[in-house]
């Protein structure tokens, strides 16, 4: 096998685009990052990839990093985790993490240690979901509002809570109003309103692949929790996207989260792979 490095990332989808959409949902984050550094460099001013090709040439898949997240890979052949593995060794800086198919991630481990002392600081399990066609909700009063400049504040502090409850606790203020610009610019981010007119839940898109779009930032005040808002904006947002065109739509949720799992299927979501992403302590 043979790892090529990469800093085009419009270069890597062209050439590994093919088996990453033969598995679209499960490689969604993989593709809306790639897609993100190819038309928003800025989105990841640090940014390392590259691709995995088998001995006759063909394209396996595709390994990335961008600090502070985890490095990611695709779902790969197992033989193919010592690749990965020399990607990592190659990089300039200690990866937080790793985030990959649940299969994965412990030969990954198993492998990285033998010459990095690193302890399990977190691990989370997650599930990607993948909606075609949705279920509306009922019984949930309100409307759903975009999101625009004069919301910013409100957004970085909802933003900040939103990774807190994820327990991604590496994610700095600065990342969060990053993301968050970005978020207004691309007209991308939904509140949900009760009948007195108070923001009540948030959700928004991450990005988009060929063919869908990645819901995420899904986020409700604990006050608010447990009458249905989350589901309603979540159900309102993939229906606009599935208006635009796309077929289908993809979220995350944490296999810790029994609500999260259960409320999302309810509106059409169903489970398509799991994946687990893995803090590192050094």
């Amino acid at each position: 096998m043979k790892t090529v490095l990469y800093t085009d990332a419009k270069k890597l989808l062209e050439d590994f685009g093919t088996v990453l959409l033969k598995h679209e949902a499960e490689n969604s984050v993989c593709i809306v990052v790639l897609e993100t550094i190819k038309s928003n460099p800025d989105r990841y001013p640090e940014r390392y990839m590259c691709g995995i090709f088998d001995n006759d040439g063909t394209p396996l898949g595709v390994a990335w990093l961008t600090p502070p997240f985890a490095l990611g890979m695709s779902d790969l052949p197992s033989n193919a985790i010592s690749c990965v593995i020399d990607f990592a060794r190659s990089l300039p800086c200690k990866i937080p993490g790793i985030f990959a198919p649940a299969g994965l991630v412990k030969d990954f481990i198993s492998e990285f240690e033998k010459q990095n002392k690193i302890q399990i600081k977190e691990e989370k399990n997650q599930r990607t979901f993948k909606l075609e066609k949705v279920i509306p909700p009922t019984g949930v009063h309100g409307k759903a509002k975009l999101a625009t400049e004069s919301d910013k504040e409100l957004l970085y502090d909802w933003g900040q809570r939103f990774y807190q409850d994820c327990g991604f606790h590496q994610i700095s203020f600065e990342q969060v109003k990053v993301a968050t610009d970005f978020s207004i610019k691309m007209r991308n981010r939904w509140f949900w309103l009760d009948l007195q007119n108070n923001i009540v839940s948030m959700a928004g898109l991450t990005g988009e692949t060929p063919t869908g779009c990645r819901i995420a930032w899904v986020y409700t005040p604990p006050e608010y929790r447990g009458q249905g808002y989350a589901s309603a904006l979540v159900a309102f947002v993939s229906q606009v996207q599935l208006d635009a065109g796309k077929k289908f739509c993809f979220l995350d949720t944490d296999l810790a989260n029994p609500t999260s799992n259960s409320i999302y299927q309810k509106i059409g979501y169903k489970a398509v792979s799991d994946t687990q992403n893995i803090t590192f302590d050094y």
